[in-house]
Formats: C-alpha cells, structure tokens, sequence
C-alpha cells in the first residue's frame, strides 16, 4: 500500500475514533443508528473525495476492513456481498455486537463484577422462517467472535450433526476468506474440519447435532438453531424430552468463562419447545419477532400494526396473507407470529374463542362486574397467582375488559381491588370467591368500597363449572380483547386449552365464576341470581 494511501487511511482512522458509536442493544436506537452511519458515511466521502483513484480504492478498501473488524453489520456487509439489510437484519446485527461486547468485556482482565454479570447472557430469540436469521447469527456470528478473540471458543449445535457440521463449515470458510486480512488469523493445519476447526492462535469453532452432545468441550459462545428437524419432531413429547434433556445436561453445563453468551434461536412449533420451556425460567432474555406486527407498544422493531417484518424480502402484506391462508391459522400462528397453541382441550377448543376489537368493542354496558379468584398470596414462585377480572354485559354478550393475573400479598390484593374499582366506577358488583384470602378480603374492602358478593360454588368440581358455561361460549356470546388491546391474552387462552390438565387455572376459574353467577331472563334483561334460576324458568316458560 503506497505511504500516501496509509497516512490517508491513518488520518481517516483517527478521525472516526472521535465518533464513537454506541452498540448499546435498545431497539428504539435503530433509526437514530441508521441516521448516524449515513452521517459518517457522507463524512467519509467528503474526506476521499480529494484522493487519485488508487488511493481511494486503497483506502476505502482499509476503511472496509476495519469496520468488518468494530462492526458487525459490517462484517456481515462484507463477507456477504449482496447482504440486504432490512431494519430486522440491522436489529439482529446490533442484538449480536451487543451479546459479543458484554462478553469480551466480562473477560477482560479488569472486568468488574457488574461487567460480568452482564456478560452472562441467556437469550430466546424466535423468529419466523425464511427471513435470514440463520445467515445473520448462526453461520457468521461465530467467526466473528473468534476473529476478534483468536483464544476463545464457540460452538454450534442443529437438530443433527450433519446441519451442525454445515453451520461450522460456514464460520470456516469465512475464517479461510477473511480470517487474516480482517482479524489478523489463520486456521491450524492439524485441526481443519467441518465439524471442528482450530485457530493458530488457539481459538476454535465446532458444530454438532444436538443429540450428539458436546462433552468435553466448552464455549464462551453457544448457539442453538433449529434443534427440532419439523413439526413431527417438535410436536412428538418423547422427542421433545430428549431434546430439553440433551440441552439441559449437554449445552448449559459447556458455557464457560467469566462472560459468556448462550443463543437459542429456532422458529415456534409448541408451546413446550426449547422457547416455551426456558421462557417460563429466570435469568432468560426471551425475544420474540413476529412475522405481522400485532402490537406497536411491544413490537420490537417498533412497526405499525399489520405491517410485515422483512417486505423488502417478498414478504409483503399480500405475500403473508397467501401464506396464512395456505398453511392455516394454527402453523401461522405458530411458525409466523412465535404463538404456538393448542387446538383444544378437554372442555374448550380454539374454535370457541372470539375476541373483540376496538372497533368492535360495544361503548355502554348493561353491566360491570369483578370476578375475583384470590390465592392465599405471596410472591413465591410455587403459590398460584390471583385473578382478578372484569366483565362488561352488554345484553346476552359478556365482553371480558381487564385481567391481572399475578402473585400478590394480601395486601397488594386489596390495593389491588382498590385501583380496579377506582378504574371501573360503574362496577357496583364484585363477586369473591370465599376460599383462600377471599373472605378475608371481602370483610377488609366491604366497608371501604363494598359490593362484594361472596362466592360459594354449588358445583365443587372445577371441571363442572367449566362445563356449564361452554354454551355460552359455542353460541358465541363470550369475546375475550385481542391482541392489540391485551399482548398477553395467549396466556390466557393457553391456560383455557390447557384446562384441567394444566399448571394454573386461575383465570379459569375467575371467568366460569363470573358466568355462572347469571342466567337470563326473556328480554335479555338483568340477570337472575343462582338461586332464582328455577323460578325465571317457570316465569319464562309461562
């Protein structure tokens, strides 16, 4: 490189170390992200706009180098020519430069206790298929990390070992391409596979299947893709055992390091896969892309509702719709929005549920009422939550308006149901079921903000009392807030499938308590009580 070329690229090389770029993972940082590159790239041209036509080439080939080096949208810029970095493609870059740099600083030699804390990081990503992730994290992140780290370790791990050989053959060709100029390594002659390859330095990258295992060796970065060959597998229990058994005892016992990072990505087939068993558990970052933005406030590209994930990809509002209509609502909702579920249980189906929208909501109701299933409280994680529901009558329909469902102590429940009422003021009834806390917080509240009716179930059996309300749900006269008003009215709608087989039936019960408190008379007038229910069908028959 000619001396004219190197202090040029010297002088452009100190000139944007004085613009420092913040890596920092927040989703709301994306459009500013792109602002700021567009800024410096404008900067950049005005800086080699002076330069022959050699000393451009030159530099801005160096230039090129040194960003794949601090950046890794531009690695992926670089190795892959064609890249199109779509607003998902640059969050994934800035999620993964995130992960990287809280590793390496929780593994430099002054590294304080809070860096690495933050550099152990457990994160579930899920995201729909076709649209790069593979590419973008699993067949490139890896020679990245080990470029940047020639002494550290990463492993890979499929569904068998055949696609865990072809992710790590990926990483080692781009070693092989882009491994000296970019990163300053090479690949070891002794060890230079595709299921493992060395680094002179020492460093490596192996794949595996996940039922391979991975015993005796370690990595500061570990990546999960697809463990689940299809929905056979994925919906078969014994496999998924084996899958959740293998990752337990062969992937979360191989991190190693002060800082380290363990990446599971794959796309939803069951609420019980690898996502939905680990996204219930502590200490996990779950992160779920949906293909078709369902709410703006949790979205984490920050899209309007209905708008598609990657539109620059052919995968526009028409293309999605095509493809929801072919594959159905269930594998959609799965495969496409990271929402598995079941199609139904033993007392209700899906087919059953209705959701209203905000246009659909009906703006008077004939009444307002609070259905209340309380546990003894407490925050441990083995106590049952509380649920707590409003309802909105409007004539023979129930529109179910507000849930919680949390652990509470006693008195969060009553502060609780104080914050409710002063919500809803036209909720003059508040129906308490008397087991657990709930007497002693109708005889704490009843005096303060009274209304309260307590609750004693003629049929004991749970499963009775769900099954004396599912005509009115096959007659369509329940609708349950959909996802732009509730984001988490699938827990909800899980725990109803799931019914009675399930962990918690809380909010179960607080609705089946709430609907069978009425029957109807002629008129679709004011409800009857339970114990009125034999003569309004004398006056109704009459």
């Amino acid at each position: 490189m000619p001396n004219s070329a190197k202090k040029s690229y010297q002088k452009y090389k100190w000139y944007s170390s004085k613009m420092k770029n913040n890596f920092n993972y927040n989703s709301k940082s994306v459009a500013s992200s792109q602002q700021e590159e567009a800024r410096k790239s404008e900067n950049m041209d005005n800086f080699v706009s002076g330069l022959t036509d050699s000393q451009k080439e030159q530099t801005l080939h160096q230039i090129k180098i040194a960003k794949a080096r601090n950046s890794y949208e531009d690695y992926l810029k670089l190795v892959y020519p064609d890249f199109k970095c779509t607003r998902f493609h640059h969050y994934l870059a800035m999620l993964c430069q995130t992960i990287v740099q809280r590793v390496e600083k929780a593994n430099e030699p002054n590294a304080t206790f809070e860096d690495k804390q933050r550099g152990r990081i457990k994160i579930l990503i899920s995201v729909p298929p076709q649209h790069g992730k593979t590419q973008t994290i699993t067949k490139t992140l890896p020679s990245w990390y080990i470029g940047r780290n020639p002494t550290r370790s990463a492993i890979l791990t499929a569904y068998n070992a055949e696609m865990g050989e072809k992710f790590n053959d990926s990483n080692r060709q781009k070693i092989r391409m882009f491994g000296k100029e970019v990163f300053g390594v090479s690949i070891s002659d002794s060890q230079d596979n595709k299921g493992l390859f060395e680094l002179k330095s020492g460093g490596s990258c192996m794949g595996v299947g996940i039922q391979g295992g991975i015993t005796g060796n370690g990595g500061d970065i570990i990546i999960v893709d697809d463990p689940y060959k299809n929905g056979l597998e994925a919906n078969s229990p014994a496999t998924r055992k084996i899958i959740e058994d293998m990752f337990r005892d062969s992937v979360l016992t191989r991190l190693r390091g002060n800082g380290n990072a363990l990446i599971v990505i794959h796309t939803r087939w069951h609420e019980s896969d690898l996502c939905g068993v680990y996204g219930k558990e502590d200490g996990w970052i779950t992160i779920n892309i949906p293909c078709v933005c369902e709410n703006e406030r949790t979205d984490p590209l920050h899209r309007k509702v209905g708008e598609t994930l990657c539109p620059e990809l052919g995968f526009d509002a028409q293309k999605i719709a095509e493809i929801r209509k072919n594959i159905g609502e269930k594998l959609f909702q799965a495969l496409y929005q990271g929402h598995p579920f079941i199609d139904g249980g033993e007392i209700f189906t899906r087919k059953m549920i209705q959701f209203y929208t905000k246009a659909t909501l009906p703006q008077k109701f004939d009444e307002v009422v609070m259905s209340c299933d309380l546990s003894f409280g407490g925050k441990n994680k083995n106590n049952d939550p509380c649920a707590i529901q409003i309802w909105g009558r409007n004539g023979a329909n129930h529109y179910l308006l507000k849930r919680i469902k949390k652990r509470l102590t006693f008195n969060e429940m009553c502060d609780t149901i104080k914050i409710v009422s002063a919500t809803f003021p036209q909720c003059r009834k508040k129906i308490v079921e008397k087991k657990a806390n709930g007497q002693a917080v109708i005889d704490s509240l009843n005096n303060v903000i009274g209304g309260f009716e307590a609750y004693d179930p003629k049929m004991n059996d749970k499963q009775s009392r769900a099954n004396s309300v599912t005509p009115y749900f096959e007659s369509g006269n329940v609708f349950l807030p959909d996802e732009t008003i509730d984001p988490t009215i699938n827990e909800m709608v899980d725990e109803m499938m799931k019914f009675p087989n399930g962990e918690h039936d809380d909010e179960v019960d607080a609705m089946t308590q709430y609907l069978t408190t009425y029957s109807y008379k002629s008129g679709n007038r004011i409800e009857t009580e339970s114990r009125y229910i034999t003569f309004a069908n004398a006056i109704r028959g009459y």
